[in-house]
């Protein structure tokens, strides 16, 4: 736990869940990772997974954490989609903390995002580039480009089982929440530090905590 890191300092902490911001609730949990709603959260259901372990991403994990979040990430996206929608899935992955290529917290995690659109041409759009996109079918291709000490971007579209990943050399900071927020047409409140969306936090909190429970009856 890194006392600076504000996922370990607010969501691994001992405080009670009663007392947290709305996006610092845990609504599921596994040995290696958390699932809570996330500050700025432009769309209703937007859900992010955090690893336990305090590292700038998720190709820094080890083997078997990877295993266990391919596991819980097709289990979240089922029930985010089950509620609302098709979703994708990305990921800002950082060679090391403190740069701009993390989305303004240097640990790992996952965004799990109600859209029905297929995200990377809004990207490269973004960009005024065309990236080069790998496909991936094993999580464990982000650990080989993080030991090559390579910051990526990794997407899983919607309606897709295979992920898609590039290494643009530069993104500004939220740059994923900016793509979304010039495709909703709200362009100027992508920063989630001046934007927090509490509403669209707390209903998705409580739709996806009653979601996560009804699952857990049913086991």
């Amino acid at each position: 736990m890194e006392r600076h890191c504000t996922y370990c300092k607010n969501i691994f902490s001992s405080m009670i869940q009663d007392q947290r911001e709305p996006w610092d609730k845990i609504i599921h949990e596994t040995s290696g990772f958390v699932v809570t709603p996330t500050v700025g959260a432009l769309i209703e259901g937007w859900t992010l997974i955090i690893s336990r372990r305090h590292v700038p991403a998720m190709g820094a994990l080890a083997e078997e954490e990877l295993y266990e979040l391919k596991d819980l990430a097709v289990r979240v996206r089922n029930l985010v989609e089950q509620e609302y929608g098709n979703t994708i899935i990305f990921e800002h992955g950082p060679a090391c903390e403190g740069t701009k290529f993390g989305c303004g917290i240097d640990h790992a995690h996952f965004h799990v995002v109600p859209l029905s659109i297929s995200i990377s041409p809004l990207v490269e759009a973004e960009l005024e580039s065309n990236l080069i996109w790998e496909t991936i079918t094993d999580l464990r291709d982000l650990s080989r480009i993080h030991q090559k000490g390579i910051p990526y971007l990794y997407i899983l579209e919607n309606g897709t089982n295979q992920g898609i990943l590039a290494c643009p050399q530069d993104i500004p900071s939220q740059f994923m929440r900016r793509v979304i927020a010039n495709f909703l047409g709200v362009s100027h409140l992508y920063d989630y530090h001046e934007y927090s969306f509490r509403e669209n936090v707390i209903a998705s909190s409580q739709r996806l905590l009653a979601a996560f429970n009804k699952v857990k009856c049913l086991v």
